[in-house]
């Protein structure tokens, strides 16, 4: 009588047709669970509701399914979109670089002006001048660069770091490292041939007195 009526309450209790996944789920897993409990009595019934809960189950893992893959398709589409939108921005932003050195050139050909600065080019609404960069090193050989401007980046796990900072400097670095990545300084190269102009740093140049192209 106790598990009757615990069936009975059970198949009261079924899950409307906008229950999540889970509810579903959970609903549709435990009337399996329970089919070898059902009294003859209530297996109509029982088979009834278990037929109601495989459909909307069937159901909502369709809708779940189908919006997964339409989600898929729709971040396709804008994987695609990116692409495109990349290479129309490239074509732009190439066409804006042209002008912009045409424009600069024209400047440059003028000359200075009589206080020592380049022209702008005036029209009625807009203007065109140079802009001073600031000053910046250009790396014209990466590897002549010397040491002492480089800076190494090391990747290993935390659990390699902690032997290493116990064992510094017993252990070498190639044995612990996975990674290793070797960057030159720039900002330490400019600081340098800044403070003393005749220094030459193999593989740096120092780029002084560099304009770009500014519209007011």
């Amino acid at each position: 009588m106790g598990r009757s009526k615990q069936i009975t309450t059970d198949l009261a209790t079924v899950k409307p047709v906008s229950a999540s996944l889970a509810e579903l789920t959970m609903e549709f897993q435990a009337l399996l669970d329970t089919q070898e409990m059902v009294p003859p009595e209530l297996q109509e019934a029982f088979n009834h509701e278990l037929a109601r809960a495989a459909q909307q189950h069937s159901a909502k893992v369709d809708r779940v399914a189908q919006y997964i893959r339409h989600k898929q398709s729709l971040v396709a589409f804008l994987d695609g979109e990116i692409d495109t939108y990349t290479a129309k921005k490239a074509i732009e932003q190439n066409a804006i670089d042209r002008l912009k050195s045409l424009s600069k050139t024209v400047i440059e050909s003028l000359g200075y002006d009589q206080t020592g600065a380049y022209p702008k080019l005036r029209g009625n609404v807009n203007t065109i001048r140079l802009h001073p960069n600031s000053d910046s090193v250009d790396i014209t050989d990466e590897q002549r660069v010397p040491r002492k401007y480089k800076t190494v980046t090391v990747k290993m796990s935390a659990e390699t770091w902690d032997s290493v900072t116990q064992q510094i400097p017993s252990l070498l670095v190639d044995t612990v490292c996975s990674k290793v990545v070797l960057e030159t300084s720039r900002d330490a190269i400019l600081r340098d041939l800044k403070a003393d102009p005749t220094l030459e740093i193999p593989g740096a140049d120092l780029k002084l007195n560099q304009y770009h192209v500014r519209i007011d």
